[in-house]
């Protein structure tokens, strides 16, 4: 008998295999974002389906508040002239297309509340995720998205509790409930993305343009809580920006962004008001007090606020002091940094805070510190 030679022990992979293994590698890489998003987008669409039946019949407004509108903007009516849309024209308009395409049914603007709440608060956590990272956007905003989609699916599957932790702040910032509250507060996102697009490349007159003109279409377009804080606030920020790094053109850039945010808030007021922005605003700011009467009608005086303690009992009650002393820290490190990534991060906190303190001193306290908790 004869033995069998030992095999030879493989060599070492020569530079071909390991250039194709590393080819592989990368176009794995490259398509991880792709997979992420899309997963996102199955669990929003998912969710959506899942509750488009589940048409809420026991309070005055909620899904038929949100229809009503819908109904009407399909109907050809405008904004101002036709009727007053008490939770703003943009948010309600977001979700038109989405409703159109599916039929128009009730059902279905259940469907494209639901979905399109799951989106801005995918889209609300990769934005700061870019932000935070600062370094390839798409891969750390599909991450991002992907990560609060897995928390969605968690809670419905494996960890109910997470619905009503922390005072239920997940189903605040994931269920677009009576009045699209996750809708109306993606606003300063919408903003911080677009200042983002657009400045970490530099600062030039056109790109001062832009955020200016986003800033006062946002600011006129969404709900009253919202929309002026976010894109005012954030005027001011780029304002400071510019001023702190001394970037330029510094005047005539800033008197471009300050223009095209007049000019913005003008043309979007009158576009989607048919010319009627005086009167939506007078609704806005004055008549709307008549009008949503269960709103602003005789709550008690703990529900009010009358002093600073006020706001801050209320803010305690919410645990909203907690991510307050989160801000002040995250405003400190970006003024120290001077980043644009950070000082925007600063700005969702100051914007979502603002939000909420705008809906509280202007009607009364019912859980509107939920962003602000939810950035913290």
């Amino acid at each position: 008998m004869t033995s069998a030679s030992p095999r030879p022990a493989p060599g070492p992979a020569g530079p071909g295999a390991r250039a194709e293994a590393t080819g592989i590698a990368s176009r794995l890489l490259a398509a991880l974002p792709a997979v992420l998003l899309l997963f996102a987008l199955v669990v929003a669409v998912a969710q959506a389906r899942r509750w488009s039946h589940e048409v809420p019949t026991w309070h005055m407004d909620g899904a038929f508040q949100t229809a009503s509108g819908l109904f009407r903007l399909a109907d050809g009516q405008l904004p101002g002239r036709d009727f007053f849309p008490y939770l703003g024209i943009a948010p309600v308009l977001l979700l038109l297309p989405l409703v159109t395409l599916l039929g128009g049914e009730l059902t279905d603007t259940v469907f494209a509340a639901r979905f399109v709440a799951l989106l801005t608060l995918e889209a609300g956590v990769g934005v700061v995720a870019v932000l935070l990272s600062g370094r390839r956007p798409l891969r750390a905003l599909a991450w991002g998205a992907a990560a609060a989609a897995l928390l969605v699916v968690a809670a419905d599957t494996v960890w109910p509790g997470l619905w009503t932790a922390a005072d239920g702040v997940l189903e605040a910032a994931a269920v677009p409930g009576n009045s699209l509250r996750p809708i109306r507060a993606s606003a300063p996102y919408l903003l911080a993305a677009v200042a983002y697009a657009a400045l970490r490349g530099g600062w030039t007159v056109r790109r001062a343009a832009v955020v200016g003109a986003s800033a006062g279409a946002v600011a006129v377009l969404w709900s009253n809580d919202y929309g002026p804080v976010s894109g005012a606030l954030l005027l001011g920020v780029v304002t400071y920006q510019v001023l702190r790094r001394g970037w330029v053109p510094r005047l005539r850039g800033l008197a471009v962004l300050w223009g095209a945010a007049a000019a913005g808030y003008l043309v979007a007021g009158l576009a989607a008001t048919a010319g009627h922005l005086a009167t939506l605003l007078a609704y806005n700011f004055l008549d709307v007090r008549a009008d949503q009467f269960w709103y602003f009608g005789p709550w008690g005086e703990p529900t009010r606020v009358f002093s600073a303690g006020d706001l801050l009992r209320i803010m305690a009650g919410e645990r909203a002091l907690y991510p307050l002393a989160l801000l002040v820290g995250v405003a400190a490190y970006a003024l120290v940094r001077r980043g644009l990534g950070s000082l925007l991060v600063t700005y969702l906190g100051a914007a979502t805070l603002l939000g909420g303190v705008t809906a509280t001193v202007g009607g009364h306290a019912f859980a509107y510190f939920w962003a602000f908790v939810w950035w913290g």
